[in-house]
């Protein structure tokens, strides 16, 4: 019988003996051939010799051509025991009748990798570049042993390392034991991150988890609220996972647990905060907030550009008395609110957006009074300014009773009062410094109901360069 890594050996001829070797100096363990033909054998324990299939199977065992020439009769004189098998855990094996593809094991076992998972985690991301095909008429050489269904069935590096012979392979010595080697403590990272640190109902964060180990790392897995969201194969892993709408909790616990290829875990878990508090995207004003019985009432809801406006309703007392559902940011209700005098209404919008979320706005009060308050504005000239600029400031206010003072404050301290006037324009600044101020303005009628403004920033920035 023939094999085709003999033509390869005698290719590489410059490696070979070029005396013959008489057949008293042939050991266990030496490669040898006869000068008539290019049949290579190995020369096992027993006394017998073993010949290669092919070159493939040859490299899994050597890496250069060191091989005895001996006389044609002096191999012959040698019984034959049989075929080489590829060196365990070298290669993996697919015969080309058989989909299914094998780790090799001691003595020519074919061990079949049940998972492309499994195969991954033991020979790497690359592991289909690590697989050799088997002509059929090889297989009766090998044999079929337990399937391996994780990475705890079989490890290719401790097989090769602990196979070191053919002649151990095919059990004709017993190996000798490994060296003790103190274990080495090997020590997992791993990192977790959400794309929204604090979360609102119907948010949809990505959370992304990296992981690392001495070992290797075969697969990472995401948990949200306790419940396995993800699980990735390698080092990383990341994950999209929708805020409940219904029965959202205050926060939720995000866990990611990384599982290295010693089977070790390392785990990583962050705690999201959910906030309903979104008062800060809505925003109402009230034209005045004491009215006469009978007199109309204005209520005002804006919503924030970062919303995406589904439907704003507004809210007196808790009850809708306005409902826009046209996807527009500001939502606007007239009419009277009936009542004795004394009588108080809650008012407020609720803002709800395309993917479901409610952002409601902060409540004001209207009380049904004897004497009604002014309707007041307050403007400034611009919102943003540099260091060193003034900006005028105007009031106006208008009253049936007449006006008697309009105050301006900045940051809550008074800076002017305007005495019976409907309009008072002041100015404020220069600052020095960059920062922001707030202004608001106090309009009380001649019969002295009073009314305060929403307070307006001012921005002052650096001089551009």
């Amino acid at each position: 019988m023939r094999y085709r890594i003999l033509s390869i050996l005698l290719c590489g001829g410059a490696f070979l003996s070029a005396l013959p070797v008489h057949a008293m100096e042939i050991t266990t363990g030496d490669l040898i051939k006869s000068p008539e033909t290019s049949d290579v054998y190995y020369v096992g324990a027993n006394g017998k010799r073993y010949a290669f299939p092919n070159e493939k199977t040859y490299f899994s065992w050597y890496t250069g051509f060191n091989v005895k020439t001996i006389s044609t009769t002096d191999v012959a004189n040698i019984p034959f025991g049989g075929v080489a098998t590829y060196r365990p855990g070298v290669w993996m094996l697919k015969l080309t009748t058989d989909p299914k593809t094998y780790a090799v094991d001691q003595g020519g076992v074919l061990r079949w990798i049940t998972t492309e998972d499994v195969a991954v985690a033991l020979y790497g991301s690359n592991w289909a570049t690590k697989i050799q095909d088997v002509p059929d008429t090889f297989f009766t050489t090998y044999s079929l042993g337990e399937p391996i269904n994780s990475i705890q069935d079989f490890n290719p590096i401790a097989k090769q390392n602990e196979t070191t012979s053919i002649s151990v392979d095919k059990t004709l010595v017993t190996p000798e034991p490994p060296p003790v080697v103190p274990p080495v403590e090997t020590v997992g990272t791993i990192s977790l991150v959400s794309s929204i640190a604090t979360l609102q109902a119907g948010d949809v964060p990505l959370f992304i988890a990296s992981a690392s180990h001495p070992t290797g790392i075969l697969k990472v897995e995401l948990f949200f609220d306790e419940i396995l969201i993800k699980t990735c194969m390698g080092s990383t892993c990341s994950d999209e996972t929708v805020i409940p709408l219904s029965g959202t909790k205050s926060e939720y616990v995000v866990t990611a647990i990384a599982t290295a290829l010693d089977n070790s875990t390392v785990e990583k878990s962050i705690t999201l905060s959910v906030t309903t508090d979104s008062s800060s995207l809505t925003r109402i004003s009230i034209g005045r907030s004491h009215l006469r019985q009978n007199q109309l009432a204005e209520i005002v809801i804006d919503a924030d550009i970062s919303v995406a406006v589904l439907r704003t309703d507004i809210y007196a007392n808790g009850l809708s008395i306005e409902a826009c559902a046209s996807a527009i940011r500001q939502c606007r209700w007239s009419g009277v609110l009936s009542g004795d005098v004394g009588t108080v209404y809650t008012v407020y919008g609720i803002v709800k957006d395309t993917l479901g979320r409610t952002y409601k706005s902060p409540e004001k009060t209207i009380t049904i009074s004897d004497n009604d308050s002014p309707s007041v504005t307050i403007s400034v000239g611009k919102n943003l300014i540099y260091t060193g600029e003034t900006i005028d400031v105007t009031i106006n206010a208008s009253d049936d009773d007449g006006m008697s003072t309009m105050t301006l404050l900045q940051d809550g301290a008074t800076v002017a009062v305007c005495v019976n006037s409907f309009s008072c324009t002041t100015f404020a600044g220069p600052w020095s410094e960059i920062g922001t101020h707030q202004f608001s303005a106090i309009a009380e009628d001649a019969l002295g109901g009073t009314e305060i403004t929403d307070p307006v920033t001012v921005t002052v920035q650096a001089l551009p360069n």
